[in-house]
């Protein structure tokens, strides 16, 4: 209102200069100007009012998603959402919260969707020291590290997350600090996130620990997050210690037995059952643990597993426990069967669930000259480390850029045994490869009409059943 005040003085003291006849001709007239000026200004703030209140009410209904804020623009009574934004970012009931404030005339929703590489978490607690590790977008760093700090005070926190501001913003961000205050109380656990799912193993004192650990941390996060729970109990200490872990982290054993015998048979059982290339192992040998007839047993039962994905077998207190996904409950049937005729039904808890993976592999190669970059999602790290060594084996690269993500439910895809193909021979002028278990995306510029036909010929028989794209032109 200052500029309406300085008006009204100005106008006074420019009246008293003048002779009076003047001065109230003068009067009419700017008395007029000056109840319009006020008349605007009066309109203009009432404008600025409703804007400043209507914002403040978003910011009150946003508060537990303040990140969208940064998408909305207030005009009065009219709300924009403009910028580029995930897909499933679950921005949708966010908005129709926003068209229920009070005074908001109108809603525009001209937000485009724009998918990023995923990010990843790692949680690693081993009593007083905790490590974080993974990859995260440096716009949420320090909202991840404050949350870690807060929940676990009395922890060594060492920070070994790598920045990329490429990578998307994680789906568990919203209420990633209050699902980890249900953490505290497990001394040893591991903890990964991706974009929309979260995986939790490791070791709690007693079955009610467990289960609210697995209660309270999906009612902390948004509903398309999806949480796997595979905590256990402690191994008995006269018991024989196993972790079998064969999924998208790699392959591995760990474990403590009381025989060289059995630490051989325990071995060579899981690397030929489930035909592991590249086994990592840490069999102990501990005599005073005893001879355990069910130990013999359940290294009988392994091959009736080699078709679970994501396959996890663990001791836990006096017995042993077993995840993992199956896509047919045929396979889940002959293992349970198996289970039982050997005697197994009490010692082997049954955490196997019926489930087709939920997506299949895909990847999206870039290339820049001498530079490439690859985005996607694979299986499993072994799955990942071929990938790669065939791109560095295949195409003259002197840098390349990887954005791919390792996660669980990923289903082995046919076409990554045919990728060695894919790039071998492929023509100079191809920058672009996007493939995935039904499409195929070529783009790029090669020299000819007949090296165009003569690749596309050959993507044809490779790839027979697959709907390929093909956007190559030539410079003929």
């Amino acid at each position: 209102m200052k500029p309406v005040n300085h008006l009204f003085q100005t106008v006074k003291n420019y009246l008293a200069a003048m002779p009076p006849r003047e001065s109230y001709r003068r009067g009419v007239y700017w008395a007029t100007i000056s109840l319009a000026a006020l008349v605007l200004g009066l309109s203009s703030y009432h404008i600025q009012s409703i804007s400043a209140q209507i914002q403040r009410e978003i910011g009150r209904q946003l508060e537990k998603r303040p990140w969208i804020n940064d998408y909305v623009v207030v005009d009065g009574r009219d709300i924009y959402l403009t910028g580029e934004i995930e897909p499933d970012s679950g921005i949708e009931s966010e908005i129709a919260k926003i068209e229920q404030v009070r005074g908001v005339r109108q809603v525009t929703n001209v937000l485009s969707e724009f998918p990023r590489p995923t990010s990843h978490l790692r949680l690693q607690r081993d009593g007083s020291e905790l490590i974080v590790s993974g990859r995260l977008s440096g716009a949420i760093l320090e909202q991840v590290v404050t949350s870690i700090e807060s929940s676990f005070v009395e922890v060594s926190v060492k920070d070994r997350i790598s920045i990329d501001d490429r990578l998307g913003r994680p789906l568990w961000l919203e209420g990633f600090a209050q699902s980890l205050k249900a953490l505290e109380p497990i001394r040893k656990f591991e903890l990964n996130g991706w974009r929309d799912q979260i995986e939790l193993t490791g070791i709690a004192a007693d079955q009610q620990t467990r289960n609210a650990v697995g209660y309270s941390i999906p009612a902390s996060l948004v509903e398309k997050v999806n949480v796997v729970n595979r905590l256990r109990l402690e191994t008995a200490s006269n018991y024989p210690d196993i972790a079998i872990v064969l999924d998208w982290s790699g392959s591995g054993i760990s474990a403590t037995v009381p025989s060289e015998q059995l630490r051989s048979r325990l071995i060579e059982t899981v690397t030929q059952s489930f035909g592991v290339e590249q086994l990592s192992s840490d069999v102990r040998v501990d005599s005073n643990l005893g001879q355990h007839q069910q130990l013999n047993l359940l290294i009988r039962l392994l091959p009736t597993l080699n078709q679970v994905r994501e396959f996890r077998l663990e001791s836990t207190g006096q017995g042993y426990v077993v995840w993992g996904r199956v896509d047919d409950p045929v396979k889940l049937g002959r293992f349970l069967a198996a289970r039982n005729q050997l005697g197994l039904g009490a010692l082997l808890q049954n955490r196997i669930e019926i489930s087709e993976p939920e997506r299949g592999a895909s990847v999206a190669l870039f290339s820049d000259q001498s530079r490439v970059i690859v985005n996607g999602i694979l299986p499993t790290t072994r799955t990942k480390q071929q990938l790669f060594g065939h791109i560095v084996d295949i195409l003259p690269l002197s840098e390349v850029i990887d954005l791919v993500s390792i996660e669980p439910n990923v289903g082995h895809s046919e076409w990554l045994s045919r990728w060695p193909g894919l790039l071998t021979g492929l023509p100079d002028g191809v920058i672009g490869i996007t493939i995935d278990d039904r499409n195929l995306l070529l783009t790029g510029t090669v020299e000819t009409r007949a090296q165009l036909a003569e690749f596309d010929t050959r993507i044809s028989m490779l790839f027979p059943d697959t709907y390929t794209i093909n956007w190559l032109t030539t410079t003929e």
